[in-house]
């Protein structure tokens, strides 16, 4: 063998193990997966002044809630749940749902912009973290979910426009669904 077969023969095993090792180099860490989140879906009906439970159901997301703060514009509906001491766990706001918003004016109608419709009635969602030790989920229309004293973070009575609900019956029958299916 003469000294160019030598040397074109090691620069193709050099060639060779450098492609074959570059993946393993190069190669990324591997990221941990964050588990699946389980979410407590409420259906909710109300017809503007009364707030009423419908369903339940548990439901897996592989991403966290990021909910919307508490909206204090005096339409809106905002949430809270706290825990069997009262404490907030969770508070999220959200649109008046009986307020639906169009982009056009009703059909015949001069061009006006974007045209506000209240429904007399109406069903909605709630999407809260699935926590075992939620026991209260308080509903006030147009201010924030009443806490206790200022700087506390537990559930005060409701406030005039805001009503309380057991969320314990709703917490079982969304986990015996969940273990049904």
């Amino acid at each position: 063998m003469n000294k160019r077969q030598t040397t074109a023969g090691l620069l193709v095993l050099l060639v060779t193990l450098t492609a074959a090792c570059a993946p393993l180099r190069a190669a990324q860490p591997e990221t941990a997966v964050a588990p699946a989140r389980h979410i407590l879906v409420l259906r909710m009906s109300t017809n503007g002044t009364v707030h009423d439970i419908v369903d339940s159901m548990l439901v897996l997301s592989p991403v966290a809630l990021s909910p919307a703060p508490p909206m204090a514009d005096g339409r809106s509906l905002n949430y809270a749940i706290a825990d069997g001491n009262g404490k907030i766990v969770f508070e999220a706001g959200m649109p008046n749902p009986l307020e639906v918003r169009s982009p056009l004016s009703p059909p015949g109608e001069p061009a006006k912009g974007h045209e506000t419709v209240v429904l007399p009635q109406v069903q909605y969602v709630i999407r809260v973290p699935y926590d075992k030790t939620a026991m209260t989920l308080q509903i006030a229309v147009g201010t924030r979910p009443a806490f206790a004293a200022a700087g506390t973070s537990a559930l005060a009575a409701p406030p005039r426009a805001a009503r309380n609900f057991n969320l314990q019956s709703w917490v079982q029958s969304a986990e015996v669904k969940a273990s049904l299916r």
